[in-house]
């Protein structure tokens, strides 16, 4: 059953290649082989093979991560290279700023806040509406936000001023009521779409039959479901 599941994955993947390179053709347009590559997410307990897919007689080279739409997607599945990635742009741009913006002693708190966010913030949580979070990610996050915020207020760690102190001083959230507001305008989008639309299919999506060894499974995008069942915002079934 494996081998078949595998092998019908394999057929939909090289279809939905060619067709893309056919319709292209259709507007005079040409696909640059070269620079496409096929990226395979086995799913859990499968063993990771490199998927062999040629248009014509150029072979596409097979990888385990690739940048779309600015954010990493690794074979994996985990956010882990993504989250990195979100922290070093974040840290470059709250760095570049130090200068113009942190350490201007014109510029008021709540100018410095609003520049944070627009910039910083926004730069650190792009794409976060599907990521799936673990506890070490969120101490990641809470620990960049808190680091940022004491140096824009200027508060410094001998101070023993508590986080809490310091979101209210901002006047911010905590990084991990920010995602779950974006995760909550993300539902609401997907719940406005038709049944037929892929992001619905997969959030609501459940499987027919399945086992798992013991133990606790692996978060999956589909689990944030559980934040928003809690919040209310989405029913627990879905037709």
């Amino acid at each position: 059953m494996g081998k078949s599941l595998r092998a019908l994955m394999k057929l939909r993947a090289m279809l939905a290649v060619v067709c893309a390179a056919e319709a292209t053709e259709l507007f005079g347009l040409e696909v640059s082989l070269k620079k496409t590559e096929v990226l395979y997410q086995p799913a859990p307990q499968e063993v990771f093979y490199d998927p062999h897919i040629t248009i014509g007689e150029s072979e596409l080279k097979p990888v385990q991560q690739f940048t779309y739409l600015g954010s990493i997607i690794s074979s994996d599945g985990k956010i882990d290279k993504e989250m990195d990635n979100r922290l070093a742009k974040a840290y470059r741009a709250f760095g570049k700023l130090h200068k113009i913006a942190w350490s201007n002693k014109h510029l008021k708190k709540s100018t410095k806040i609003s520049v944070y966010r627009a910039i910083v913030l926004s730069t650190l949580l792009h794409g976060s509406e599907s990521w799936v979070i673990y506890c070490h990610h969120l101490w990641l996050l809470e620990g960049f936000h808190q680091r940022c915020l004491h140096t824009i207020l200027n508060i410094h760690w001998t101070d023993h001023v508590t986080n809490v102190s310091v979101l209210e001083q901002a006047g911010v959230t905590s990084k991990e009521a920010m995602l779950m507001r974006t995760q909550l305008c993300w539902a609401r989008h997907i719940s406005r779409m038709e049944d037929h639309h892929l992001p619905k299919i997969v959030l609501y999506g459940e499987l027919a039959t399945s086992c798992h060894k013991r133990g606790a499974l692996k978060r999956r995008y589909k689990e944030t479901k559980d934040s928003l069942k809690q919040s209310g915002f989405i029913e627990t079934h879905h037709p």
